[in-house]
């Protein structure tokens, strides 16, 4: 099998924009301004018990992969310490990473119906 073979069977992401922008319109939060530094989730004293890592909620949100960033458990199970606030270099999320879960931001039956 050819390199370019290989190439053209991988998988294509394509990347979504809606997702961020309606974060953006709900709360005023820029989700681009997150860089993956990780330390939010290394920092993070739940973090084992997540479904999914807050940096992969971002990036997840980042690149609107709703299936992920809308059904994780993640945003429900935080603890509001605002340890991952605190060492966030950028702050793009609101103080604590539960403001997603306590707002219904990250809720499908509440995001999706716009209230």
């Amino acid at each position: 099998m050819s390199e370019e073979t290989k190439i053209s069977e991988q998988p294509t992401i394509t990347i979504d924009g809606n997702l961020a922008e309606r974060i953006r319109e709900e709360i005023g939060e820029n989700v681009y301004l997150c860089y993956q530094c990780v330390k939010c989730t290394s920092g993070c004293p739940v973090a084992e018990y997540f479904d999914w890592q807050p940096n992969q909620i971002m990036r997840a949100v980042q690149l609107g992969q709703e299936d992920i960033a809308l059904q994780s458990k993640t945003p429900w199970l935080c603890s509001s310490c605002l340890t991952c606030t605190t060492r966030c270099p950028h702050h793009p999320l609101p103080p604590g990473f539960e403001y997603y879960g306590d707002h219904g931001i990250l809720d499908p039956r509440i995001f999706g119906a716009g209230i």
